[in-house]
């Protein structure tokens, strides 16, 4: 492992510093130990989405903890010049962990998952999202951590909106503009499997501040048209 930019890429939620010592335990150590089989004076990288990247010395690698050294401060803390919400409906198991990866190297910085007539999930297993959102951060090498929202009804979400961040509709069946980039803070709400109802449709349009937007003329998937307007978003 002496090419750092190629060693593995932890995330670790404790305050990070050049020279502070580190112990690693539980599925971090067996990830470290026992999939990556790193030894002792192997080098990887650690960040806490608050105080930057940091090359990390193993100096022992016991059987359940690792002991770490901190040698320096590779990358400084580097935040999202934007906020980028993303508003969906929960999906099953392995769809929704396609949405959360993807949404995540995407650059969404909130997930607000939220619950309309048409849902066919309406609990989400926070912890394992949460870790989803965590592992793709890793992967991608984004240094901020994305934040889950609890789930909460459409309008409930709709009524508490700040309205400093612009808000768009995906809506599907319904007259209104092409999707285009932007460039500032901004929210895109993707409709469930189902489809949003009629009245649901009207009742998100008739909103002063919601401005409905159109993602083609053919009926994508949820996860489909959720990374879709990202990506657009992000042109």
């Amino acid at each position: 492992m002496s090419d750092l930019a190629k060693s593995p890429r932890l995330y670790l939620d404790q305050t990070l510093s050049e020279s502070m010592g580190v112990s690693i335990d539980g599925p971090a150590h067996h990830y470290l130990k026992n999939v990556m089989r790193a030894q002792e004076g192997d080098s990887i990288r650690l960040f806490n989405g608050r105080d930057g990247e940091f090359a990390v010395r193993i100096e022992n690698a016991g059987k359940k903890t690792l002991q770490l050294t901190i040698e320096k401060k590779t990358r400084a803390q580097q935040n999202p010049a934007r906020s980028l919400h993303l508003v969906f409906t929960p999906l099953k198991k392995e769809r929704m962990d396609f949405l959360v990866e993807k949404a995540v190297e995407l650059g969404a910085t909130h997930l607000h998952p939220i619950l309309t007539q048409n849902c066919d999930v309406r609990k989400i297993n926070e912890e394992r999202i949460h870790a989803q959102i965590i592992e793709a951060t890793e992967q991608c090498e984004r240094m901020d951590i994305a934040q889950l929202l609890p789930v909460e009804d459409l309008f409930k979400t709709l009524a508490t909106w700040k309205k400093d961040v612009p808000f768009l509709a995906a809506l599907e069946r319904f007259e209104a503009q092409p999707l285009k980039p932007v460039h500032g803070d901004v929210a895109v709400l993707i409709g469930p499997a189902g489809g949003f109802t009629q009245d649901e449709k009207e009742k998100i349009a008739a909103l002063q501040f919601v401005k409905p937007v159109s993602l083609g003329d053919r009926i994508l998937r949820a996860e489909t048209a959720a990374l879709t307007a990202l990506a657009v978003l992000n042109a």
